[in-house]
Formats: structure tokens, C-alpha cells, sequence
């Protein structure tokens, strides 16, 4: 039974790891600037002069150039390479 069930942890971070590399910290990022944007966001509110337009242009530039791409390179290794290396692990 304890076979099993280290197999099964085993199997389970095989899923995870060769995608989830990628796509987490890009997912952390992506909220950091969802955070950065609403702190801009209440300072505005509160009266200070931010340039909401250049904050939010400069999120979705960063958001574009580099989240969204490797996003989509953790998709295609969640799709077609993950389940090749757990097949290929697993026997």
C-alpha cells in the first residue's frame, strides 16, 4: 500500500512539474500586476496624480510580450509533452 502511494505522489508532481515550471510564476506575475494596478488605482482615488493610462498601457505591454507567450508554451507542453513523459515514466 505505501508503494502505491508514493507511485501515486510520484505521478501526480509528474503532471504538474513540467508545465506548472512555467505557467505559476506566470500566473504570480500577472497578479502582481493586477495588485500594482489597483494600488495605482486607489492612490488616483485618494487624490495623488498617476498617469493611469501609461500604468495600465505598460501592464498590458508586459502582459502581451511575455506572460501571454509563455502561457501558451505551457499549454503546448501541458498538451502534448506531459503526457508523453508520464507514459514514458509509467511503463
Amino acid at each position: 500500500m505505501r508503494l502505491r502511494s508514493k507511485k501515486g505522489s510520484f505521478l501526480f508532481l509528474l503532471h504538474l512539474l513540467p508545465h506548472g515550471i512555467i505557467e505559476i510564476p506566470m500566473i504570480l506575475i500577472s497578479a502582481g500586476l493586477g495588485v500594482r494596478l489597483g494600488f495605482f488605482m486607489y492612490l488616483s482615488l485618494k487624490g495623488e496624480k498617476k498617469d493611469m493610462r501609461y500604468e495600465l498601457l505598460e501592464s498590458l505591454r508586459l502582459y502581451m510580450r511575455i506572460i501571454m507567450p509563455l502561457l501558451f508554451v505551457s499549454a503546448v507542453i501541458e498538451t502534448f509533452v506531459t503526457p508523453f513523459i508520464v507514459l514514458w515514466v509509467s511503463g
